[in-house]
């Protein structure tokens, strides 16, 4: 009996769980990061339906999740992670990347790298379709795509991810192209440079050092803007104020198809390659990892056949060999005898997988990516893309 408090175990802002104390002590406000309801001039229920359908919740990735990736890995730790952990260390000409592509082979872990970026500190993520934003009524989908950034402002540090932007960002200049896709294109151009110019509209620390216009003291003059202290106070900080930072994060398969107008925006462009023979080998540990499988199962052997396999065609391979074992245990089965097998706990979990059903798993995936479409990507890295 007596007090019962709720005490909040947490993490780098994020509530973990929670217990009951007895004989709490009254609990100070948490320092959790909550955000004020946005009250913009957008239309309330084009902000409804940004929260509901964009905003992602629960994400759950880390970059331990994705194997190997190491170069783009570290690129987006620079423009999302970094930025928010010391934003005092991104000012002036050194601001973090306002936009990241990632291009490459279709399965090749892209929107994976997205999520862990930004799971990695609990920013917004912003999960943006072609659905999300295309609108039957005219001016309707520009609306929405403003809201949408306003509202990645107002949550910031957020992370903005158009997945697959060629469908919704092509070339301008396509025969055929619709005088809306245009709009809307034009409308994501000007709200990305919204986004790059934010951090630059700060007052730079050489500028608080100059002289200051007669009668400038806090709340007079000109230098207060006539509005009294608090003003005042908030211009002083203001010179040192750091925004949240906002960040364009695209992924797409056809970089080619991409507006020029696009590209500049996007200053990063970093290719996601398919994974090589260490990062095979990992992906093979990690798909046997929580599975019987039997001691001749090599992932040394099965990352040396499978060249040219892309992330999702070696998950593909893993799940089809073990799927194996469950069909000889079925086999020549009836429905009632695998109850009743179930029932004496005889199927508790499937037989070991073996070195031959991962071989005969191999032998039906075939390779998703075309050596020619390897090559387009080379080639356009060559042209457009940055090294890290």
């Amino acid at each position: 009996r007596g007090n019962v408090g709720l005490l909040a175990c947490q993490s780098k802002c994020m509530v973990r769980s929670w217990q009951l104390r007895p004989n709490a002590e009254p609990v100070a406000e948490r320092p959790l990061r909550r955000h004020q309801p946005y009250h913009g001039n957008d239309d309330p229920a084009l902000i409804a339906q940004v929260e509901r359908d964009v905003i992602e919740r629960g994400l759950g990735v880390t970059f331990a999740d994705v194997a190997a990736l190491e170069a783009p890995k570290r690129l987006l730790r620079e423009a999302v992670v970094l930025p928010m952990l010391v934003p005092e260390l991104f000012t002036g000409i050194r601001e973090p990347w306002a936009g990241v592509l990632l291009f490459g082979p279709p399965g090749t872990g892209k929107t994976l790298l997205a999520k862990a970026a930004a799971g990695m500190h609990g920013a917004t993520f912003f999960n943006v379709s072609t659905a999300g934003l295309v609108s039957k009524y005219r001016g309707e989908s520009e609306k929405l795509l403003r809201c949408l950034f306003n509202l990645a402002r107002h949550r910031a540090p957020a992370v903005v991810f158009l997945d697959e932007i060629d469908a919704l960002v092509s070339h301008r200049r396509a025969e055929g192209e619709h005088e809306a896709s245009r709009r809307l294109k034009t409308e994501l151009f000007v709200q990305m440079d919204g986004v790059a110019s934010r951090r630059r509209r700060v007052a730079p620390a050489a500028a608080a050092q100059g002289p200051r216009p007669s009668g400038g003291e806090k709340g007079e003059g000109p230098a207060g803007g006539g509005g009294g202290g608090e003003e005042g106070d908030d211009e002083e900080e203001g010179a040192t104020h750091i925004p949240p930072p906002v960040t364009v994060l695209a992924t797409t398969n056809c970089p080619w198809d991409l507006d020029e107008a696009l590209l500049r925006r996007l200053e990063k462009r970093v290719l996601v390659p398919l994974p090589d023979r260490q990062a095979r080998r990992k992906l093979f540990e990690l798909g046997v990892a929580q599975t019987p499988a039997a001691a001749d199962v090599d992932p040394d052997v099965l990352a040396e056949a499978t060249p040219g396999y892309s992330g999702a065609d070696i998950a593909l391979v893993c799940r089809d060999a073990l799927m194996a074992p469950v069909r000889r245990l079925v086999a020549d089965k009836t429905p009632q005898q695998l109850q009743e097998m179930k029932a004496n706990g005889q199927i508790a979990e499937p037989p070991p997988v073996c070195m031959a059903d991962f071989d005969a798993a191999i032998a039906n995936t075939r390779p998703s990516v075309a050596s020619t479409d390897l090559k387009k990507f080379d080639d356009w890295n060559k042209l457009f893309g940055s090294t890290i």
